[in-house]
């Protein structure tokens, strides 16, 4: 998006708008992958250790992102139903390795000024800060976690702080 191809993130939007809106009723949590032009398996479990509750944050951040850069209300409205939806999976979503649901929600609270997603952000930031270790990393030294937790806990920041200057 920021790199300049506007038509791939464009695709890419709509893309991930189709996870928000195309999500069947009885799915016992949330389809990540994709099959027959639907969401498939593989499943984001509700309240179930190890899930890949961070996808879907990640999902939550590029939207909203992508409604900051284009303006197109449906970036954000898929954003939010996503955000609402990961936070709603239970306990397993707080874990370090989920830190991108925390930046999620922290552009969204940037954006709209919203106290539910200041409180996921504050919640993920909570998290982090809990299981750093004295070393400083995250994950016994884990070096990807490490590098996310960081960059999660300093957007986190930026984002929120960006909303306090409004």
């Amino acid at each position: 998006m920021r790199e300049g191809d506007d038509e791939v993130a464009r695709r890419a939007a709509a893309f991930c708008r189709r996870f928000a809106w195309e999500q069947p009723d009885d799915a016992p949590g949330l389809l990540l992958g994709w099959e027959d032009e639907a969401p498939a398996e593989p499943l984001a479990r509700a309240n179930a250790g190890g899930q890949p509750y961070g996808d879907i944050g990640a999902a939550v951040a590029f939207l909203a992102s992508s409604f900051e850069e284009g303006g197109d209300d449906a970036d954000l409205e898929a954003a939010v139903e996503l955000h609402d939806l990961v936070v709603a999976l239970g306990e397993g979503v707080w874990q370090p390795a989920n830190a991108l649901v925390g930046w999620g929600g922290a552009i969204l609270y940037e954006i709209t000024g919203e106290d539910a997603f200041l409180a996921t952000t504050e919640r993920m930031a909570d998290v982090l800060c809990e299981a750093q270790a004295p070393s400083g990393s995250w994950g016994e030294g884990d070096d990807v976690l490490t590098a996310l937790a960081a960059a999660a806990l300093v957007a986190m920041a930026d984002a929120v702080d960006a909303r306090a200057d409004v």
